[in-house]
């Protein structure tokens, strides 16, 4: 790991309960235990926008399942999102990461719901509830520029040069193969 104190985690995350204008700042694509594929929308608050908790960061909050359901609220996020059709034509097969790509930067008005991790009641996590059509339609340039960071899907791509190196009895080796961790697993 190379040392860097420019290189430093400035966000900070959401804690509450509240509708703010937000706006998808990274996206992970994944799959279910069951098969279907998922995408996971992480959204940062805006800053140019008078409300609490300018710029903090609401991740693993939003999920949708590539299912017959999910179509229904994927849809509707692209169109409260104000995604173009010539970004996302209708009647279309669209993959999740080609959806996930044209929400980056849209501006759209979330509500979020602390609740209780389903696995784990002693602790709270965030759920996006309600997307709506955003109240402040433009979003300052400079903010998008230092704040898109796109796909965070773990790739696993350098984990089997590194398994090699590790000692049999790693526990977390799994052998140069990928894992997949869903919401439910994470610490928080």
């Amino acid at each position: 790991m190379k040392i860097n104190r420019k290189n430093i985690a400035e966000s900070k995350y959401l804690n509450e309960d509240g509708t703010f204008e937000a706006f998808p700042y990274s996206y992970s694509i994944g799959t279910t235990s069951t098969g279907n594929n998922t995408m996971t929308i992480n959204y940062r608050i805006r800053e140019d926008v008078p409300q609490p908790h300018q710029g903090e960061i609401v991740d693993y909050a939003d999920r949708y399942n590539d299912s017959e359901i999910g179509e229904k609220y994927i849809n509707t996020l692209i169109v409260n999102a104000n995604v173009s059709e010539e970004e996302l034509p209708d009647n279309e097969n669209i993959g999740l990461p080609a959806i996930a790509k044209a929400l980056l930067g849209k501006p759209i008005r979330i509500t979020n719901k602390r609740k209780e991790k389903y696995n784990d009641p002693t602790k709270q996590v965030n759920d996006i509830s309600y997307t709506e059509v955003s109240q402040a339609p433009n979003i300052a340039a400079s903010e998008l520029g230092r704040n898109i960071r796109g796909d965070v899907t773990n790739k696993n791509s350098s984990q089997s040069a590194q398994s090699a190196s590790r000692p049999s009895g790693d526990p977390f080796a799994n052998n140069g193969g990928s894992i997949d961790i869903q919401d439910d697993q994470l610490p928080f």
